[in-house]
């Protein structure tokens, strides 16, 4: 019998930054002893804090060329270590290793789908086929799950499980007036953003923002806007909000340590990220969830996002923070505006907010081993969103039957067939 255990083929993980590490080390920290990660050797030594029984391997540095070989030479070495019930892929660029996995060992294995790159980035037959062969796609909203079917994968197969915060309390350990020397900022309302400056990434709607700005400072003179966050496009930013005369009011922070971000949503009266989705040559680009209107929830901030992506995941519109047409800076303004003139429906929802996040938006809380575990007798390991049944995951190609059917009078079981690849892949 297979061990519950999920192998976890990870590009992106700690400690790198960003939202796909973050939600991967959510993911594995629930996970616990059911999981083994492999992911890139780090270029500094570094020990994890997802658990005592959490388990990282790591696939040697080496030249591009013979990063596939690489991969392999672990994955293999794994395999003879270890009795998996199943494969994720935490990136679609993943999938077709995953795949390959199956196809040797009879393996089941999920794909886990966050947003651009299911809808930009190029190769998309390749995608489309690890779309269509995945015996699970795991979504982190139901926007981003819907471009999976879109892009050929069965509805059936689709599940969604949201990103959640691995210590929420910790978002309320803020120091404001940490946050407020760093700026040399002495008093009046404040709004914060959150969130890498790209040139591929303006999506994000830092741009709207300042483009409402002007208006709304006519009513609170004293505001601020203090952007978090480095990147390509810092420098067409900060020349827009001088051309804007915002100079004194737009304040680009830079990046700060993970560990200060506290202080900043501490000293927000106002989290805004307008998200929207834009459509160039290399495709459709959005928010797929936005991790960080979770940390400004479980802070106590109200948050303004865009109705766009996956941000109405995040946000429940009119109860912890206000969603607006992100191609509008009016709608923006009236929203910015409702919510510095009436602190007490901002204190409110910024209250609901953390409610929200600690009811239904902590790793120990979503339904992670539902999602990423299979039953070692050759179904799902509980239920859906909703309690029902997920569909057992399909046979592997080449594999008696072929892709769903049982195996043809006379053939051996596809099972059979798989455990005698398993051994020669070990």
């Amino acid at each position: 019998m297979r061990d519950r255990t999920v192998l976890v083929l990870a590009l992106d993980f700690p400690p790198s930054i960003g939202g796909i590490q973050e939600y991967l080390a959510g993911a594995v920290s629930a996970l616990g002893p059911s999981t083994v990660v492999l992911a890139p050797e780090p270029p500094f030594p570094w020990r994890h804090d997802l658990g005592p029984d959490v388990r990282v391997e790591r696939v040697p540095r080496c030249p591009r060329p013979l990063r596939p070989l690489a991969w392999l030479a672990a994955v293999r070495r794994l395999m003879g270590q270890s009795a998996f019930c199943s494969v994720a892929a935490g990136h679609v660029r993943l999938g077709p290793l995953a795949w390959a996995i199956r196809r040797l060992t009879g393996l089941p294995f999920a794909v886990l789908a966050y947003g651009m790159e299911v809808t930009s980035g190029g190769h998309g037959a390749l995608k489309r086929r690890i779309w269509r062969a995945a015996d699970r796609i795991v979504a982190i909203s139901e926007f981003t799950r819907r471009k999976v079917v879109e892009a050929g994968a069965a509805p059936s197969r689709t599940q969604i499980l949201h990103p959640g915060l691995r210590e929420p309390t910790r978002w309320l350990t803020g120091d404001p007036d940490r946050a407020r020397r760093r700026l040399g900022f002495s008093g009046g309302p404040v709004l914060v953003t959150v969130a890498r400056l790209d040139k591929r990434e303006r999506y994000k709607g830092h741009d709207l923002v300042l483009e409402c700005l002007p208006g709304v400072l006519s009513r609170f003179p004293s505001l601020v806007w203090a952007v978090m966050g480095d990147g390509s496009d810092r420098m067409r930013l900060e020349i827009r909000a001088r051309d804007l005369g915002l100079k004194e009011r737009a304040l680009f922070v830079g990046e700060i340590p993970p560990d200060e971000r506290p202080d900043w949503y501490a000293l927000a009266d106002v989290f805004v990220m307008p998200g929207r989705e834009v459509k160039d040559r290399d495709g459709l680009k959005f928010e797929g969830f936005g991790i960080v209107f979770l940390e400004a929830a479980a802070a106590g901030r109200p948050v303004i996002a865009g109705r766009a992506g996956g941000a109405p995941d995040a946000v429940a519109h009119g109860v912890t923070g206000l969603l607006v047409d992100p191609t509008d800076p009016r709608d923006l303004s009236l929203a910015l505006l409702r919510l510095l003139s009436d602190p007490e429906e901002a204190r409110a929802m910024g209250r609901a907010g953390r409610e929200r996040v600690e009811r239904e938006f902590v790793w120990e809380k979503l339904p992670v081993r539902e999602r990423l575990l299979f039953d070692p007798g050759g179904g799902a390991a509980g239920g859906g969103s909703g309690g029902e049944a997920l569909p057992p995951p399909r046979r592997h190609e080449g594999a008696g039957g072929g892709r769903g059917g049982e195996a043809p009078e006379g053939v051996r079981p596809a099972r059979c067939r798989a455990d005698r690849r398993r051994r020669r892949f070990q």
